[in-house]
């Protein structure tokens, strides 16, 4: 899961990935477009952003159109207030819609019998009145909420860990702590009339589970399912270089750990010691004795940054989350590629995965710790020995959506 929209380095905060996906075919729309199927909510336009919630997105989509099925998403915009929302669909793309159109659209569907369900993703960037009202309308349908991180449940710690994010949304603190009690109440009240709550990790639903029956939310309605799958690919043999490689994965943010990454290379004997890369960089280069390597998953490629960690034959990756991560692709991208991680206590689902050792690597208490492993020339061979010759895995989109129209599986089952 991770942030809601990526932060560029000493610079204002950026909505998307180094590339956004290209949007899909058909032009840019005045109004909204009949509404079918499967009506997404989402925090973010998955036609123009890449993060964690928009790829898992782009999987049920593929999902839904392998079933012959349509769907539609509502986002809302940043900076504009009144907000104003996007709707896009496979046809094309609609913005700059005032809630009262969205909800015009879904009436004029739920006349005609032509949604089949409602899939919240996130709700971060909606406005109370018209979140509440959207649930008044569709109340009758499937509902499926998703919470891939812990913020849904505490809108307030976004302006806490992301303090960006309010004011590129059009907030001032002060009026976003309203906003978010308010949200919170409503969040509530999806939670209640979910048919499903979706979580990606045992640990996220560890974590989220007292809060949830704080709320109200049925233990029957839970089911945890990972986004992605796995199975063997092909061997990999380790390259073995005059000094191993070690790679932040991922974009440059401060919640991802890039203040820690900066401090360990300037470090003199990690320097010594490592090759060192950034991969996910905005462009190629070098900086700083750093081999800078971009990646997109735009055009539907999501093995780019297994394909980067293999190509520069990478040893070790880096990912230092400072929040609690419910699921972490970047994580399962190492996995795939065979490379172990690293990673601090604190990073949630990377920490209890590898600690189980789901996923290869160590998990350090804190970056002192990382930085006595690092120097340890000794640990470090011992790690990439016991790692071996890990084979490449065959990564795959996970559908939720069978949940939600075939499943039967026992109440409170895990997936």
């Amino acid at each position: 899961a991770g942030a809601p929209a990526r932060e560029s380095r000493g610079a204002e905060p950026a909505t998307s990935g180094p590339t956004a996906p290209v949007a899909p075919s058909g032009a840019e729309r005045r109004g909204v477009e009949p509404l079918r199927g499967v009506l997404f909510l989402s925090h973010t336009d998955p036609t123009v952003s890449v993060s964690g919630v928009d790829r898992f997105l782009h999987g049920e989509f593929a999902w839904l159109k392998a079933q012959g099925r349509s769907w539609s998403v509502f986002s809302p915009e940043q900076g504009v207030l009144p907000r104003r929302y996007a709707c896009c669909a496979a046809g094309g793309r609609v913005t700059g819609q005032p809630a009262e159109s969205l909800l015009a659209a879904v009436d004029s569907a739920l006349d005609e019998g032509a949604l089949d369900a409602v899939v919240v993703h996130h709700l971060f960037g909606f406005e109370p009145t018209f979140a509440r009202e959207l649930l008044e309308r569709v109340r009758g349908l499937p509902i499926q909420l998703h919470l891939h991180d812990i913020y849904l449940l505490n809108l307030d710690g976004l302006a806490r860990d992301f303090s960006w994010l309010p004011r590129q949304f059009g907030w001032e603190p002060e009026a976003f702590a309203a906003v978010a009690e308010e949200m919170n109440a409503v969040v509530a009240e999806w939670l209640r009339a979910a048919r499903l709550v979706v979580l990606p990790s045992e640990d996220l639903a560890a974590r989220l589970g007292p809060q949830l029956e704080a709320r109200g939310v049925s233990a029957g309605s839970l089911r945890v399912q990972e986004p992605l799958k796995f199975s063997p690919y092909r061997p990999r043999e380790r390259v073995r270089h005059a000094k191993p490689r070690l790679a932040f994965l991922g974009h440059a943010m401060e919640t991802k750990g890039w203040e820690s990454w900066r401090r360990l290379r300037a470090d003199p004997a990690v320097r010594e010691a490592f090759d060192l890369f950034h991969l996910g960089a905005d462009g190629d280069g070098e900086s700083g004795g750093v081999r800078e390597v971009a990646y997109t998953i735009a055009g539907g490629n999501p093995y780019a940054p297994v394909a980067a960690l293999h190509d520069h034959e990478i040893d070790l990756a880096l990912l230092w989350s400072t929040v609690p991560e419910s699921s972490s692709y970047t994580m399962w991208e190492a996995h795939a590629a065979g490379v172990p991680v690293l990673t601090g206590a604190g990073s949630g689902n990377i920490a209890a995965r590898v600690g189980a050792g789901e996923v290869a690597g160590r998990v350090f208490e804190d970056e002192a710790g990382l930085l006595e492993f690092l120097r340890d020339k000794d640990a470090v061979e011992a790690l990439l020995v016991a790692q071996g010759e890990a084979g490449l895995l065959r990564m795959e989109h996970r559908s939720a959506m069978p949940l939600i129209f075939t499943e039967t599986a026992a109440p409170g089952s895990r997936a």
